[in-house]
């Protein structure tokens, strides 16, 4: 029962460092480079397949959005430059982000992927393989993969 304000402490201190706001992305600026295409992704090794449209959108400064969905519903969102990232599933209502030195969770495959575009290094246990084809980032810890290709 003595530990219990030290972990008062800990969950206080955790949660006064906070995640900074990403200014919201309009992709008609300058410098964006706007893709569409499709992607099939299995969230992990005993998920079925998930299969929808993919925009990716990169600029030179570092700042990403990736956009995973079945008309007219968004499946996934995530988007960052080199200090922060956010993912947002919206059918579930939840947001992940982080910042700063900080990875994302191993299991958040839509920021790696947005990593691995803008050749990024990534954790040991995610593999990338860029071909003319298409691409496909796979994690053999969770078995999550996510594959598909992008229109130039």
């Amino acid at each position: 029962m003595r530990r219990a304000p030290y972990w008062a402490l800990a969950v206080l201190l955790i949660g006064c460092r906070t995640t900074p706001k990403l200014p919201p992305i309009n992709l008609s600026e300058a410098g964006w480079r706007v893709q569409q295409g499709q992607a099939v992704w299995k969230p992990d090794a005993n998920a079925p397949e998930l299969s929808g449209e993919v925009v990716w959108a990169s600029n030179p400064d570092g700042r990403f959005f990736a956009q995973f969905l079945k008309t007219p519903i968004t499946l996934v969102e995530a988007q960052g430059n080199q200090d922060a990232w956010k993912v947002s599933v919206p059918s579930q209502g939840r947001t992940i982000s982080g910042s700063g030195g900080r990875s994302p969770s191993r299991r958040l495959g839509w920021v790696y992927l947005a990593w691995a575009l803008q050749a990024r290094p990534l954790p040991r246990e995610w593999s990338f393989r860029n071909t003319l084809e298409g691409w496909k980032l796979v994690n053999a810890r969770t078995g999550e993969v996510i594959e598909g290709y992008l229109r130039p």
